[in-house]
């Protein structure tokens, strides 16, 4: 069976086949009239592997074969006998080949594997014998019987041949279309984010991004705990469907403020004035993060204006940083407290109409929220860091479709249902370093922000993601409920506005708190 059948030796057996039967008859009709003396030869007995009976072979002693001296065999029984005895034993041998191939289609292979090598061990011996018609009954069994056992053997390697065709043409068949690559990712990582998530619901969980090592994980952990406790701990109970008598202010009510440091000194100067050209009854709140004394006293002379010192120096390290405006959040705590009915405007921008001012206000009655801005074709899910969502109840799919705003200007009213829903959160994450500014996150996009992308540009918008999430997940991702475009203000245009400032004396009074 280790043997391999090739056409090459089907030839060279079938050629040999033919020159053997020619060399017997003319061999043994020769020898059938010659008389040979049988003292001049030692007959030497063999036994065929196939035949019981004896066949004596006759070689001359001492001598090579020539025309005087041949090789002479003497067989006991008559070449005519001999070959019937040959047609039996290839009867035998075709019969029990093809009851083994038969044996072989019906699965019996190791049987069969068994009694094929034993009938090779067989017809090997034989080919080692010297009488040469036993060779050439044998090389033609073997001949033939090769040639049978290879078809069944190639018939069944066709067959396998197709049903791996067929299997693997129906696994072709069966497999669907590939989905686009980007909707396949987006769907891939949002479902690895609510993964993520489950655990992580209401503060229970534990932190298991990839690339973060065991150290960081528990540190990110243990944050995160913390943060939770915080936040229970501060806590009122309110009926949201109870009406709310904050909601029921005049618009003189309202407070516009902002924050101002020797950066943006001038800048506070322009809104400053804007304010008392637009709305001269409206009080005015700085929140000082850095002025100068003579600064903050020219400031405190101008007329409806209060600044108010902050202890930024108290807070943490990360809150110090004016670049990133991690401070907002507590600005922002600060304003409401102090004038309950807050217009909060980003440092260097300034009034440029009160156009549909009411509208504005009048929204931000519906939750107590109101941010205005520049709406963006990308969504907040873009750049927003992926740590700030294990502080955050968000719904991703939803944030994904929700457009993120650049704020310029947030209105915010002092009620319980604001400070539950919203100022909590906000200024907790704020605290709370890796929330608002989680370690490797930066302002910087890798790629180009193009509408209505829906991806991580591996970029963050520190509080001002913060506050989108916040709102969004609040409104059930309603925009209409907490958005305005801003249509009244306008960025510092470097204008030197000092001798347009009215100053009033009485206001040199207003200090410190």
């Amino acid at each position: 069976m280790g043997r391999r059948l090739t056409p090459r030796k089907i030839i060279n057996y079938i050629v040999f086949v033919v020159v053997a039967v020619m060399a017997y008859k003319v061999f043994f009709q020769s020898d059938k009239e010659k008389d040979f003396d049988s003292e001049e030869y030692n007959p030497k007995k063999t036994k065929n592997e196939f035949n019981d009976d004896f066949i004596e072979l006759h070689r001359p002693k001492g001598k090579g074969r020539s025309d005087d001296h041949r090789e002479k065999v003497k067989a006991v029984k008559d070449p005519d006998e001999l070959d019937d005895d040959v047609d039996d034993v290839k009867k035998k041998q075709r019969d029990e080949t093809d009851n083994l191939i038969k044996k072989k289609d019906r699965g019996n292979k190791h049987e069969t594997k068994d009694k094929i090598n034993k009938y090779k061990d067989r017809a090997d011996t034989a080919r080692n014998h010297d009488s040469k018609n036993q060779k050439h009954s044998v090389h033609e069994v073997d001949q033939r019987d090769d040639h049978k056992m290879a078809e069944p053997v190639k018939k069944k390697a066709d067959e396998n041949v197709k049903v791996r065709v067929t299997e693997a043409v129906a696994k072709v068949d069966d497999v669907k279309q590939p989905k686009d690559d980007r909707k396949q990712l987006l769907e891939d990582e949002d479902r690895l984010r609510a993964e993520r998530l489950k655990k992580l619901r209401k503060g229970s969980g534990e932190f298991d991004l990839d690339g973060d090592d065991m150290q960081t994980s528990k540190e990110k952990n243990a944050r995160r705990k913390a943060f939770f406790k915080s936040l229970s701990e501060v806590h009122e109970q309110f009926d949201e469907d109870a009406e709310d008598d904050h909601f029921h202010e005049r618009d003189d009510d309202l407070a516009i403020t902002t924050a101002v440091w020797s950066d943006n000194y001038f800048g506070a100067l322009q809104l400053v004035d804007s304010v008392q050209r637009h709305l001269p009854r409206v009080e005015i709140g700085l929140f000082d993060l850095g002025l100068t004394s003579e600064q903050r006293q020219k400031l405190e002379s101008l007329c409806k204006v209060k600044v108010h010192r902050t202890l930024l120096m108290h807070m943490p390290d990360h809150m110090q940083d004016l670049s990133r405006n991690l401070w907002r959040p507590f600005v922002l705590q600060m304003a409401l407290g102090t004038y309950g009915h807050v217009i909060y405007i980003s440092p260097e921008r300034k009034l440029k109409s009160i156009k549909d001012f009411k509208g504005f206000v009048a929204q931000s009655r519906i939750g107590g929220v109101s941010i205005v801005g520049r709406r963006r074709d990308y969504s907040t899910y873009v750049v927003t860091h992926p740590d700030m969502y294990h502080y955050f109840n968000t719904d991703i799919k939803n944030l994904q479709r929700t457009k993120h705003v650049e704020i310029s200007m947030i209105i915010l009213h002092n009620t319980v249902q604001v400070r539950m829903k919203f100022m909590r959160w906000l200024y907790g994450c704020a605290v709370e370093e890796w929330c608002i500014a989680p370690p490797g996150s930066h302002t910087k996009c890798d790629h180009r922000l193009h509408a209505n992308s829906r991806l991580w540009a591996n970029c963050h918008r520190y509080d001002e993601s913060a506050i989108n999430i916040l709102l969004a997940s609040w409104h059930n991702y309603q925009t209409k409920h907490y958005i305005r475009r801003d249509t009244i203000t306008a960025h510092y245009d470097g204008r030197d506005v000092s001798r347009k400032l009215k100053y009033c004396d009485s206001a040199r009074q207003i200090g410190d708190l």
